[in-house]
């Protein structure tokens, strides 16, 4: 019997990652290291959104990055009910 308690899914980004002084503040509210005025700047609210519906369903949400290396995004939700399968029936 296989017994499934969630879900895990990760996003592999292959661009010049997160400077590691910068790591631990990517998930904080309005934080960006983009200046003023660039087209391409967002609002530094994406990654605090995707944090807390993450925590809001009992799961977790880790990012590591090496510099000119990209960037890993793991996201684990748990299920709400565990699954159980087994295999032999």
């Amino acid at each position: 019997m296989i017994k499934i308690t969630g879900c895990e899914s990760r996003v592999i980004d292959y661009g010049i990652g997160i400077h590691n002084e910068n790591l631990g503040r990517v998930s904080m509210p309005y934080f960006t290291t983009k200046k003023s005025g660039d087209v391409n700047r967002g609002m530094g609210l994406g990654l605090t959104i995707c944090r807390r519906i993450v925590h809001f369903h009992g799961g977790n949400i880790t990012l590591s990055s090496l510099n000119n290396n990209g960037t890993i995004v793991n996201i684990d939700l748990p299920y709400k009910n565990n699954i159980d399968y087994n295999l032999f029936n």
